[in-house]
């Protein structure tokens, strides 16, 4: 299953990039990652975030082709990659009070990288999210329900932030990170040798041959200096609101905008009950019978 291109952000063209380390054969088999012009913004991250996406889409498809397998209904209509512009990306850490960097790009905030999943039913979200948990790869380090909860102005989408479990190899600090935390478990260097010599010179230059898998935290970021992709599952009617939303978001010079927002709120509510309705359809066609679903009592 080949996934459709990605939404581009406002005033830029699409740039489709390859895949690194593969032949051109492998190349057409595999899911493009699409890029904003100025991606240049990332440096040395940029690779790294195509890296984690990449490897989050080959769980995907793994994961159909074993629906398929099985015969089973496939929970996922398309999904759609992308590398968040730096424009918008300044902006968010601007606005956060960040300094516009790529570190903080990367390891402040966790949308640089991001995927959207788009799933038929509701059901299907429940689904594939409890796929997501169970990935050995990649470690779940925040989720946010606004299925349950929607957002005031209906926006409804249920949002992961997934981190590598091993995050050695994308992450150009880690292995020396690590490499210190293992010398201290094993006395081979002491805490205070640790910082005197991080303060000395901001490196880890002393025990980087101590390698190991390992990995420690950093204050400054939520979740320490891991890479992370934004996973986004949502059904195709919520898909079909953002995209609307969005443009009414970022177009500000469209008319009536307080009358647009109140009928994309009383469309988001009846898009809500249709999601719903499809989902006890499916469940009956199923012979499932009327159940509860993770987001409503649908017998109630």
């Amino acid at each position: 299953m080949q996934p459709s291109s990605t939404l581009q952000p406002v005033g830029t063209q699409q740039h489709v990039e390859t895949h690194p380390g593969t032949t051109e054969a492998e190349e057409q088999s595999l899911p493009s990652i699409d890029l904003p012009p100025d991606a240049d913004f990332y440096g040395d991250y940029l690779q790294k975030l195509k890296e984690i996406t990449w490897r989050f889409e080959i769980s995907l498809e793994t994961y159909l082709m074993e629906r398929g397998i099985n015969r089973e209904r496939k929970p996922i209509s398309s999904w759609k990659t992308r590398i968040k512009s730096p424009d918008s990306m300044r902006e968010k850490l601007i606005k956060r009070g960040y300094e516009p960097t790529a570190e903080n790009a990367v390891y402040a905030v966790h949308d640089a990288a991001g995927v959207r999943v788009i799933c038929p039913l509701v059901d299907d979200v429940a689904s594939v999210a409890q796929f997501i948990r169970e990935l050995p790869c990649f470690e779940v380090v925040q989720e946010k329900d606004y299925i349950l909860h929607p957002k005031p102005n209906g926006y409804r989408s249920y949002h992961m932030i997934l981190a590598r479990t091993n995050d050695s190899e994308l992450d150009p600090d880690a292995t020396r990170r690590a490499a210190a935390k293992a010398a201290i478990e094993a006395q081979e260097i002491s805490l205070s040798q640790l910082i005197d010599q991080l303060n000395t010179s901001g490196t880890f230059d002393a025990v980087e041959s101590k390698g190991t898998e390992a990995q420690t935290g950093d204050n400054r970021f939520e979740f320490g200096r891991r890479m992370c992709v934004e996973v986004q599952l949502r059904t195709i009617a919520m898909d079909s609101w953002a995209s609307i939303e969005h443009d009414l978001k970022y177009k500000k010079d469209v008319p009536n905008q307080e009358f647009l927002q109140a009928e994309l709120k009383r469309c988001a509510d009846e898009m809500a009950a249709t999601d719903l309705s499809l989902q006890a359809i499916a469940d009956l066609i199923n012979v499932k019978g009327v159940r509860t679903i993770p987001w409503t009592n649908l017998s109630g």
